[in-house]
């Protein structure tokens, strides 16, 4: 068990683009489209103690782990068909370090879950709930 959750560095042994480059041209997208064109935005939420972005597009489903030093997002699956192909910038919540406060409390990364719209009051209140200090 981890006391942190993990991005993309944590877990690979390959930079963000090369990890997301290798999925997207095995999808026969071809090679990834320049990054600096980035049009919207997407935010990360945690899974089983993982930061993650989950790809917006309608029917895709496709998720990656999100990366803390490169905060761009590309759908290797879809290739973000429903952005015209451009990269999104990743929004981690402002009080991210707090979220992670809470999470790291629980002893089974499964459980370090964290969505869209939960508050941190939330997730202290869900540990209390579990009997977690």
């Amino acid at each position: 068990m981890t006391n942190a959750i993990q991005h993309h560095e944590d877990l690979q042994g390959v930079p963000f683009r090369n990890f997301i480059q290798r999925y997207y041209a095995g999808y026969g997208h071809g090679p990834l489209p320049d990054s600096k064109v980035q049009n919207g935005t997407v935010k990360a939420e945690v899974n089983h103690g993982r930061w993650i972005i989950t790809c917006p597009t309608a029917g895709c489903g496709g998720a990656v782990v999100a990366c803390k030093a490169d905060m761009v997002f590309m759908c290797p699956y879809c290739a973000n068909r429903d952005n015209n192909g451009s990269w999104y910038r990743v929004v981690f919540p402002r009080d991210k370090a707090q979220i992670e406060a809470q999470l790291i409390k629980r002893p089974d990364a499964r459980k370090r879950n964290w969505e869209i719209g939960e508050t941190v009051t939330d997730l202290a209140n869900e540990n209390k709930a579990r009997g977690i200090g």
